[in-house]
């Protein structure tokens, strides 16, 4: 009867063990996901900050590109000053 209860008193201490390391692993995993979402967060967010900042550098390379245009045409068409103007 001794051997008995120490073999099934072996087997839930294996079991528990098992558990144990079961719980470890799910948490392993847990955290594992949790880092490479925040990973992928952060790189979607520099993505769109530099997207943001080539988008404005564009901005001013087309704002500074009309520029140029307008003066242009007002020196060889000084007659379409009032068509040339800045609109705001």
């Amino acid at each position: 009867m001794q051997t008995a209860v120490q073999r099934v008193s072996a087997t839930l201490a294996a079991e528990a063990e098992a558990a144990e390391e079961a719980a470890r692993l799910r948490q392993t995993i847990r955290w594992a996901r949790m880092l490479d979402e925040a990973y992928t967060e952060h790189a979607e967010r520099g993505r769109t900050a530099q997207e943001q900042a080539e988008a404005q550098r564009q901005a001013e390379a087309d704002a500074e590109q009309v520029r140029i245009l307008r003066e242009q045409l007002l020196r060889e068409h000084p007659e379409l000053a009032a068509y040339a103007q800045e609109q705001t």
